[in-house]
Formats: C-alpha cells, structure tokens, sequence
C-alpha cells in the first residue's frame, strides 16, 4: 500500500487523508484485520481539532461482522469535508 498523498504525523499519531484512509481500509479489508473505529479531525499549521460528531465507533456492542464496508462508508460520506481521518485496528 502506497500512503505518500498527504498524510500528517502529529503526537505518535498517523492521519490519513480520505483517499489514503479508503486505500488502508481496503487493505486491512485484505488481511482481513477489523476497523474498531474511525476519528476525524480538522488540522491546521497549529493545531489538531477532533471532530466529536465525526467518530465511528464499531467497538461498542461487540464488531459487526463486515467492520471495513461501515469505515469505507463513514469515510466515503465524509470525503470532501476536508478531515482528516485516523483509522483504529
């Protein structure tokens, strides 16, 4: 998987652009490693800012059974609102 399109690496912490995020889920889709949650945020030269009513949680109640078809959907709606998305495995 190639993610250099724009990615942003701040406090330990790797946020993908939507592109790059669909391309990690389809990836973990691959290997077959379940998506526990996607976190957006709006990112500035000075600053990271979680966007609360932006986050997929598919932890909670237990993981339905196809995770990665519910991230690519959060994502895919979300694409052109200029977040940028970290995805938890």
């Amino acid at each position: 998987m190639r993610l250099i399109a724009f990615r942003e690496i701040r406090l330990w912490r790797t946020m993908l652009n939507a592109n790059d995020a669909l391309a990690f889920i389809e990836t973990a889709r691959q290997q077959q490693q379940p998506i526990f949650g996607v976190d957006s945020f709006v990112i500035t030269e000075t600053t990271t800012q979680p966007m609360m009513e932006h986050i997929l949680d598919l932890s909670v109640g237990g993981l339905p059974d196809d995770t990665w078809s519910e991230a690519h959907r959060f994502v895919q709606e979300r694409r052109n609102l200029g977040f940028m998305f970290e995805i938890v495995v």
